[in-house]
């Protein structure tokens, strides 16, 4: 099937789109209710200082920071978050609470992966189940008023 004459009409319905101003999101409170709050509480916009730790736990290496902006999308349907490294790139996931399963499910990809990664997780009663590899110093955003 070939979509050649089809160029110009897609190129235009873009353009206009595109013209059209980005919708709201969902404001954070639809995200502070029920099992979303777990990722709905970091709703905002985000200065991250990071570092990995060795798996001995003795050696830290500065990261080189990034910008992680959370939404809360679909009246609390899920939590997307965007990943801006300083030293470029880029990275986002799709964070939804399966009530079924007692789950998450999310989804992640970047723009130096070929494809998405699934990924299915699940937080334990005790909260304690987790290895330090990684650790985020995460501050608010200051924008710079427009002059």
């Amino acid at each position: 099937m070939t979509f050649a004459g089809l160029g110009p009409a897609v190129l235009l319905a873009g353009a206009a789109i595109a013209a059209e101003p980005t919708p709201e999101y969902t404001d954070r409170a639809a995200c502070m209710e029920g099992p979303i709050a777990q990722f709905g509480r970091y709703v905002g916009d985000w200065d991250i200082e990071d570092e990995q730790i060795d798996s001995d736990g003795t050696h830290r290496n500065p990261g080189s920071g990034a910008r992680w902006i959370f939404r809360c999308i679909g009246d609390g349907t899920a939590v997307q978050d965007y990943w801006f490294p300083d030293k470029g790139g880029f990275g986002t996931n799709l964070r939804t609470y399966n009530p079924g399963t007692s789950s998450w499910e999310i989804v992640w990809t970047a723009n130096s992966l070929h494809g998405l990664t699934h990924i299915t997780a699940r937080q334990a009663d005790d909260g304690k189940t987790w290895t330090e590899v990684y650790r985020i110093k995460a501050t608010p955003h200051e924008t710079v008023p427009s002059s």
